[in-house]
Formats: C-alpha cells, structure tokens, sequence
C-alpha cells in the first residue's frame, strides 16, 4: 500500500533505530518522507517534525502538516 498525501500533510515511514544490543526501536519525530504535495524536494530525505501534532496512520507511517516539519536532513 502506498499513501499519497493530499494538499498540506506530509506522509513520513517512521526511522528504525537499534540502539545498543538488539533493542529496535521506533523515532518519535523523524522519518523518511514519502510524499509530500506542498514540497515534493523532500520526498526521499529524512525529516524532524513536532511529535505532537502527528497523525498516527498506522504503526509504520505518520501523518503531519507540513508546517510541522521543523528540519530536513541533507
């Protein structure tokens, strides 16, 4: 399945990271964009946004504004 965000919302997979030993884990506030209308430069880089204004859509993905995204890594 393949979400397509929709005028000023930001669609982000979750980041996995494993910390020390074989603790997987999800990141709060970041992720890899996977669409974006608004700005579709970001798609593909990996963003920090407010984890307060999230939108959860499932375990793996994240909904926000896109004036929520606070940074975008280059």
């Amino acid at each position: 399945m393949t979400w397509q965000a929709i005028g000023e919302w930001v669609v982000i997979e979750k980041t996995v990271s494993s910390g020390m030993g074989k603790i997987v884990q999800m990141a709060d506030n970041q992720g890899e964009v996977i669409s974006c209308e608004c700005n579709p430069e970001i798609i593909g880089k990996t963003v920090i946004f407010d984890k307060f204004s999230r939108i959860n859509s499932d375990s793996k993905y994240v909904l926000v504004k896109y004036q929520d995204v606070m940074a975008v890594k280059e």
